[in-house]
Order: C-alpha cells, then structure tokens, then sequence
C-alpha cells in the first residue's frame, strides 16, 4: 500500500499502544503522514472499539470531524483528525482562560 495511504485497519494497528490508551492512539495516528487515509473500522479498531456505531456516535458529539464517503466507506485523513482535535482542545483553553 501506498506510504499515504497507510492502512490502520490491520490487525496490528493497536499493537504499539499497550491498552491503546486514547494518548497513545492520537501519538499513532499523528505519526502518519497527514495525507494519509484512516477509515472508519480502521479508526474503531486504534481505539479498541469492536464497532464502527462507536465512532458514528462520536462524530455526532464532535469528537470527530465529519468524514467524507471514499470507496463507499467513512474516511478521513490523519491530518484531518489531528487537526479537529487540535482545534477543540484550543477552544477548551481558552473558555479557561482568565482575562486581565
């Protein structure tokens, strides 16, 4: 498979995170280069989930960022993730923010 297009949806996806907790998960999915493609069930699967409806259920909450339809299948790119969480965890920052 093309480096860009790594493919997270095999059976050793998980297997450099001990318990694939979420730090880790987000280390490995930083990891890949940014164009690279993360499929639904490939991402399930980095977070330890046995079904997509889990991740469904996180995009409604924001959690993740919408996907687009590839090949018929729920698909985004590491960067993509990367930088949604990026973005929320700067929104948090500064609601805590004390002004002068």
């Amino acid at each position: 498979m093309d480096e860009n297009n790594s493919d997270v949806n095999n059976d050793n996806a998980g297997d450099s995170v001990p318990g694939t907790e979420l730090p880790g998960v987000f280390a490995q999915i930083g990891a890949l280069p940014p164009g690279a493609l993360v499929t639904e069930e490939g991402l399930a699967r980095l977070l330890g989930k046995k079904c997509t409806a889990s991740i469904k259920d996180a995009v409604e909450r924001n959690e993740f960022p919408r996907p687009a339809r590839l090949m018929g299948k729920n698909t985004w790119t590491a960067g993509a993730i990367i930088r949604h969480h990026e973005a929320r965890l700067e929104a948090e920052a500064r609601r805590f923010r004390i002004k002068p």
